[in-house]
């Protein structure tokens, strides 16, 4: 007995990678991609409050005649985490964008609307005089 794709990939977690083998963006649900994307956002905000926590407890050091000892090293690791930050931040606003654009273009239906719109249809067909039933007129 074959198992169906989609019985089989639904018998693992959201969590678990087999969940996600054989989706599609458009399968994903828009309400859960923006959560992520509220989720990203926030924890680039940790990471940057981070960096700056970071760098304010640090204390400069000073040589003997008073001027400040400037650490190579540490500069050029702290420009690459804020030109990831910076990277991570811009694709971020990106997706964001993206999103945005989706949900407007998008009409918000209900599932009220939803059922509504089949009863008109199923309506439609049904209600006497409809051309659906009659085979011998064209359309």
């Amino acid at each position: 007995m074959e198992t169906d794709p989609e019985t089989e990939r639904r018998a693992f977690a959201r969590t678990h990678p087999n969940h996600w083998i054989g989706i599609d963006a458009k399968d994903i649900p828009t309400g859960w991609m923006d959560d992520m994307v509220n989720r990203l956002f926030e924890e680039l905000n940790r990471q940057i409050a981070a960096a700056e926590n970071a760098s304010i407890k640090r204390a400069e050091k000073k040589d003997g005649n008073g001027k400040v000892i400037d650490n190579l090293a540490e500069r050029e690791q702290n420009a690459r985490i804020l030109s990831r930050l910076q990277n991570q931040l811009e694709r971020l606003t990106r997706m964001e964008m993206d999103r945005a654009a989706l949900r407007k273009s998008r009409p918000a239906r209900s599932r009220k609307h939803n059922r509504e719109s089949i009863q008109q249809k199923v309506l439609a067909t049904t209600a006497p005089g409809s051309s659906q039933g009659d085979p011998g007129e064209s359309r």
